[in-house]
Order: C-alpha cells, then sequence, then structure tokens
C-alpha cells in the first residue's frame, strides 16, 4: 500500500477490507473512515490521535470496521461531540484510551423495521 505520513491519506487510499497499520507517534487530525478497514495503532502508549479540541476525533461512517490500540483525545468538548462517532453498523472498538473528551463514544444508530 505504501507510507503515509498522516492517516487520513492512507485510509483514503487503502481497499475494502484492507488493514491500515500506525506507527508510534503523534498525529493531529480528524479521521472519517468511509470504507470498511482495520485501523491499527502500535499501543496506546505511543500511538496518539489529537482532535485539538475540534469535531469528533474519529467518525466511523463505514460498518464492519476495526478501530484499535490507540489514545484518542481532545475532541471538541460540548455536546455532541466525542472521541469516536459511530454512525455504522458491525465495528470493533478495542483497546483504546479515550480522554480529555466531552463523551467517549456518540452512537448515531439506524435503526431498520421490517
Amino acid at each position: 500500500m505504501g507510507n503515509y505520513t498522516r492517516i487520513q491519506d492512507a485510509l483514503d487510499n487503502v481497499t475494502s477490507g484492507g488493514t491500515v497499520y500506525v506507527f508510534p507517534g503523534m498525529y493531529h487530525e480528524h479521521l472519517i473512515i468511509t470504507t470498511p478497514v482495520h485501523l491499527i495503532g502500535d499501543n496506546t502508549d505511543n500511538t496518539i490521535i489529537d482532535g485539538d479540541n475540534k469535531s469528533y476525533v474519529v467518525t466511523l461512517e463505514a460498518g464492519n470496521s476495526t478501530l484499535s490500540s490507540f489514545t484518542i483525545l481532545q475532541s471538541e468538548k460540548k455536546f455532541p461531540f466525542a472521541g469516536i462517532y459511530v454512525v455504522s453498523n458491525h465495528n470493533t472498538i478495542s483497546d483504546n484510551i479515550l480522554t480529555i473528551i466531552s463523551m467517549g463514544c456518540n452512537l448515531d444508530m439506524q435503526l431498520t423495521t421490517i
């Protein structure tokens, strides 16, 4: 796939079901996941996504995605903003630290009736 300096650039170029492995570092970004992907950080102690107090830090628009092993910090500190905003189904969110945020996760799930 290639090496990128921004996580969002890697997400924009990954194929559906692919894996984006993020090396240790501080990333000042707002991520929008629009393709089913496995987004995996090196570990929570040294792979940090900082939203700089603006908006959501990570938005999961694509279902069947994985978000794991990050410290996610500094979303906008007012409702409804959160560290992780989930607007899709069948996601796995594990082994993350969420800190200095208004809410950990905001789940905006659409229900379908039959």
